[in-house]
């Protein structure tokens, strides 16, 4: 693999830069371990070899996120599948942003000579590490986290959790990078929200939180639009069911959050505790944002 790799490098090496397709979407592979394939773009390879960047030096980095968010936030099973033998990828893409979804994280080739954080390389480590926490939340969880308060558009949920597994890694090169990208983000109020919770309740609020909505099938994408109120309030609902102290930390930056949202959130959890009570016949209007009627019977 890695002999055909050089061969395709050398070949792109001769090609002149005005004949690359820069929107090429063709994936090479380059790498393949346990859980992770790795690919790249051809323009991306042409800058990897130009630049003199080693790509295999990354190799072991997802799988090293990977282990800590399960070791945080659990769900090994999620990724350990034998329905699903399709591993996870990296692909490395020439472009100007980062994605993820349920099964793949991409980072803009030029991430790794960017500096950031007073590393060269820095832009790389946050990115993938982002990415990878959104990866964890739409496989083991759901898909469409509200963008104006958790992730994508706003990503303060992603971006504190990154910072966090960083931090874990136990390298100085990573503390370093995650205090710094703390400390430049530290003053949105979301970040605030996330670094609160984190730090009065640690990981096990988001865990107990994660297993309770995979456990009673939460789809987020039928729930409301995104963004929305009713789809926020679900949120709420189930990040009460994991502490209700969160309360406090909510109210203090969270815009959405008041008294009448409140009294909505915990409408929503009456009608979670009267379906899943023997009521079983309403799971799916509960499951649709339908709650109101549901916890009026359960009020009745």
């Amino acid at each position: 693999m890695k002999v055909a790799v050089l061969i395709i490098s050398a070949l792109l090496s001769f090609l002149p830069l005005n004949l690359i397709d820069y929107s090429s979407n063709v994936k090479i592979l380059v790498h393949s371990s346990e859980y992770f394939v790795w690919y790249v773009d051809l323009p991306s390879l042409l800058y990897l070899v130009s630049n003199g960047i080693e790509l295999e030096k990354y190799y072991d980095y997802p799988e090293e996120v990977l282990d800590l968010l399960v070791k945080n936030f659990g769900c090994h099973e999620c990724f350990n599948d034998t329905q699903n033998t399709e591993k996870l990828s990296v692909f490395v893409r020439f472009s100007d942003y980062a994605y993820a979804t349920s099964n793949e994280v991409s980072v803009p080739v030029d991430s790794f000579r960017n500096e950031y954080c007073d590393y060269n390389n820095g832009w790389f480590y946050v990115l993938l590490t982002h990415e990878m926490v959104n990866m964890y939340t739409a496989r083991t969880v759901s898909p469409g986290w509200p963008v104006d308060w958790w992730a994508d558009h706003k990503s303060p949920y992603p971006l504190v959790t990154a910072c966090l597994l960083m931090n874990q890694t136990n390298t100085i090169k990573l503390s370093r990078i995650s205090e710094c990208h703390l400390s430049n983000n530290l003053n949105k109020p979301f970040v605030k929200m996330f670094f609160s919770i984190y730090r009065d309740f640690g990981t096990e609020f988001f865990r107990k939180m994660f297993n309770l909505m995979r456990n009673d099938g939460i789809e987020l994408d039928y729930i409301g639009e995104n963004p929305s109120l009713l789809r926020t309030e679900y949120i709420f609902a189930y990040m009460l069911f994991s502490n209700e102290s969160v309360a406090k930390i909510l109210g203090q930056y969270h815009p959405d959050f008041n008294q009448s949202v409140l009294n909505e959130t915990e409408r929503i959890i009456l009608a979670r505790n009267f379906v899943f009570s023997g009521h079983e016949e309403f799971l799916y209007d509960y499951l649709s944002g339908n709650y109101g009627y549901i916890a009026s019977l359960a009020s009745s």
